[in-house]
């Protein structure tokens, strides 16, 4: 159990209080799990508009099917900061599917299905209705180590974001290569 609290320059005071549990059924599965809730204030003067408290929690359950194949799946809630024009705060919701197979020692494979769903809460301009954006990815990597001194790292991502306001829309493919010599 934990309780933290801190203060921006900008005179926000959050508040944080949460509880975690982490529970291994077998060797091959756990199961974590944390519930709490932030409450962030505006002491400034600002307003009421910055002002923003919830309830936040995440779910992690790993299960390794097998010493080569673990599979994973997650998800979570928070109450978090925003750095934009648009608002104070987010509500942020979302979830991530993943798996490890590692055929070999020098040889791996993993791949990340995700969706978040972010809700600017505290909008301050209040002419619009308050933007919500709905993030979807996908990831591919490989990761080779031929020798004990080179590790390689090839991965793919695929993103997409919709937004109700259309200018925070996107889509991106990613690749990327690296190698990495330790001597």
């Amino acid at each position: 159990m934990s309780l933290r609290q801190s203060r921006s320059d900008d005179q926000v005071r959050q508040d944080n209080f949460d509880v975690r549990s982490t529970w291994v059924y077998s060797g091959l599965t756990r199961l974590s799990a944390g519930f709490g809730g932030v409450r962030r204030r505006d002491e400034s003067g600002g307003g009421a508009t910055s002002d923003s408290s919830g309830a936040t929690g995440n779910l992690d359950v790993a299960w390794a099917m097998s010493p080569k194949t673990q599979f994973s799946l997650a998800a979570r809630r928070d109450v978090e900061p925003a750095a934009s024009n648009f608002s104070t705060n987010t509500l942020v919701r979302g979830a991530t599917l993943g798996a490890n197979w590692a055929p070999t020692v020098k040889t791996s494979l993993q791949f990340s299905l995700d969706r978040t769903i972010t809700l600017y809460a505290a909008d301050p301009s209040a002419a619009t209705a308050p933007r919500e954006d709905s993030v979807r990815g996908a990831g591919l990597t490989l990761s080779v180590r031929p020798d004990r001194a080179l590790s390689l790292s090839f991965s793919l991502r695929d993103e997409a974001r919709d937004s109700n306001q259309a200018r925070f829309s996107y889509r991106y493919l990613v690749a990327t290569a690296s190698a990495v010599f330790a001597f």
